[in-house]
């Protein structure tokens, strides 16, 4: 599959921006933080957390890093600093539903591997800032795939102080927003594009941003049936598992747009699949429909005839037509 798809974005109606307005500052769901930030990595940079206490001032946070000191745990009793080097989610304090801030240089990637999906499921929103260096595609793949299986993701942007793509045009370093998808009920793509005006800032602001054109792009697609750039159709079967391009292949759903002129005949056969149901509609026209002894007729728009596998049937145009047919498998 390719990584694109794996990095579908969901629309969230309630983003905000926390932390400054260039390196260290995280877009996340503003309705779905917590009484507590888990923040693995930091260097002593802390405005992010600082700026979370600020939203949230009854919360606390633990900082995780195995570098020097947190100069802000020794200012604020709510934060807690820990000295120790991060492999695994075992090694973290963790109160479910918590929220947790990742940016520790390329570990994060054996972190997440090393995750069960029920230690990931405790986690609310995460925030992870994912470093694709030395790293197999097909292995970055397996990691997107597990944490789709326990959250949505709902924010991208490409840190520009690496300006080099690990594959296509995704960025080498990526910060991500996911939220559990036990949050969301019926989640919808997202339609606007990256980075976000007045929610993103470049990470070096002496450069320019990475624009994501790619998000999403392939899950949405327009055209025109019967153009010239649709793909490969068979006798105006639009979808069905005798079309040859895979968007529109598939063997347990068929449909067709059928638009003909006044006299056209199809004489009586059996559908090719006889354990199929069909249902034709009629959007213009006037058609008739022959079943051996019985004559049935299309003449209103709306109007349909549905019928049983195997039963041998007769279109007959009497007027310049459209007719859309629908056939599944019983």
């Amino acid at each position: 599959m390719e990584l694109e798809k794996l990095l579908a974005v969901y629309h969230c109606a309630d983003k905000t921006r926390i932390g400054p307005r260039l390196d260290g500052g995280y877009v996340m769901d503003s309705r779905n933080l917590s009484d507590q930030l888990v923040s693995v990595g930091c260097d002593n940079r802390t405005d992010f957390e600082t700026s979370y206490l600020k939203l949230r001032p009854k919360s606390s946070v633990i900082i995780y890093d195995n570098r020097g000191v947190c100069d802000l745990a020794d200012q604020d009793n709510r934060v807690k600093f820990v000295k120790k080097y991060i492999t695994t989610i075992k090694d973290l304090n963790l109160d479910p539903g918590c929220v947790i801030a990742m940016d520790i240089e390329s570990h994060e990637i054996e972190l997440i591997e090393k995750a069960s999906i029920e230690e990931l499921s405790k986690i609310r929103q995460l925030v992870i800032e994912f470093h694709f260096f030395d790293v197999s595609v097909s292995r970055v793949a397996n990691i997107l795939k597990k944490l789709n299986q326990v959250f949505k993701l709902i924010h991208i942007h490409g840190n520009n102080f690496k300006q080099e793509y690990f594959i296509n045009n995704i960025p080498k370093v990526l910060e991500l927003t996911y939220v559990n998808n036990a949050l969301y009920d019926c989640p919808s793509l997202e339609t606007c594009s990256f980075p976000v005006p007045n929610l993103d800032f470049a990470n070096n602001p002496r450069q320019t941003d990475f624009e994501l054109e790619w998000i999403n792009r392939d899950l949405i697609k327009t055209g025109r049936i019967f153009d010239d750039h649709h793909p490969d159709l068979y006798k105006k079967w639009v979808v069905g598992g005798f079309v040859k391009n895979p968007d529109f292949n598939n063997s347990n759903f068929e449909f067709k747009f059928q638009n003909d002129r006044k006299g056209m005949c199809r004489q009586p056969k059996t559908v090719m699949n006889p354990n199929v149901t069909t249902l034709a509609i009629l959007i213009d026209g006037h058609v008739r429909m022959n079943f051996g002894e019985q004559d049935k007729y299309l003449r209103e728009r709306g109007d349909y005839i549905w019928w049983c596998p195997d039963v041998p049937h007769l279109f007959e145009y009497l007027e310049d037509s459209l007719v859309i047919t629908l056939r599944w498998k019983n």
